[in-house]
């Protein structure tokens, strides 16, 4: 039986801001006293920051983001139970985070061919 690639069904475009918004969100989260809270924060931010595609468009960079229902789901429920915890953001550039680990996971693919 042969292993196939399944693509998220669920695709939302954003641009480089509201994708910093969105993983700084989860970044927040990832540090809750709610253990559930912190888990599904700490997943999906590392997943949207290993699978997101960065796309130029018309000289527009949009980050393209890909959802399963279930972690489309995991992303509601954190907005709507902590949208009334306020709280203040570090100003770190998550897009430039992305393209760095995109860079990284081309290199080692890179090095794997090489072996083979």
């Amino acid at each position: 039986m042969s292993m196939s690639k399944k693509t998220p069904s669920i695709k939302v475009s954003t641009s480089v801001h509201e994708f910093n918004n969105l993983i700084r969100t989860l970044d927040s989260y990832s540090n809750s006293e709610t253990e559930n809270v912190k888990n599904i924060a700490i997943k999906l931010k590392e997943k949207l920051l290993r699978y997101s595609v960065p796309n130029l468009h018309e000289e527009i960079i949009e980050v393209e983001i890909r959802f399963f229902p279930s972690e489309a789901a995991e992303i509601i429920y954190l907005l709507v139970k902590n949208s009334s915890n306020e709280s203040t953001f570090d100003e770190i550039n998550y897009y430039e985070l992305l393209l760095q680990k995109r860079e990284e996971i081309k290199k080692i693919a890179f090095e794997n061919n090489k072996k083979i």
